[in-house]
């Protein structure tokens, strides 16, 4: 039997403590069959538990080091390009580029790194640069 649609979603919403009847009206369902669910489906989890359950996930998630992880993950695709076919190499880099990305975005350059980057770039000169950034400020 297929699961309703919104059961997932108003399950969330209970344990976020919302009421029965704003649950109901929000996602469109009778009250009945909410509390079948409830009844039925839900009664290892209470709404206090899952607000402390959320609450310890968010406490360890502060704790993950993203650099450290990304960089795992990076090393290991790394070593898995050296032996594996052409096509999988060409799925491998494209996964390096984007862990690459969301590495950025966790963690954007420094301006002393931005300042390496530009100094080590083929053909950098300061005039040049001060135009190219002159010409970005007026174009944000």
């Amino acid at each position: 039997m297929k699961e309703h649609p919104k059961k997932k979603v108003a399950h969330q919403a209970w344990l976020d403590g919302v009421s029965q009847r704003q649950i109901s009206s929000r996602f469109g369902m009778s009250r009945s069959t909410l509390q079948d669910w409830i009844k039925n489906d839900w009664q290892d989890m209470t709404p206090a538990m899952g607000k402390a359950l959320a609450a310890k996930i968010i406490e360890s998630a502060a704790d993950i080091d993203s650099n450290e992880i990304l960089d795992n993950a990076l090393r290991s695709l790394s070593e898995d390009m050296k032996a594996a076919p052409v096509r999988s190499r060409e799925g491998a880099a494209t996964a390096i580029a984007r862990l690459i990305e969301l590495q950025r975005k966790f963690h954007p350059l420094t301006m002393d790194e931005l300042a390496d980057v530009a100094v080590n770039t083929p053909g950098f000169s300061v005039e040049g640069f001060v135009l190219a950034l002159r010409a970005r400020l007026d174009r944000a």
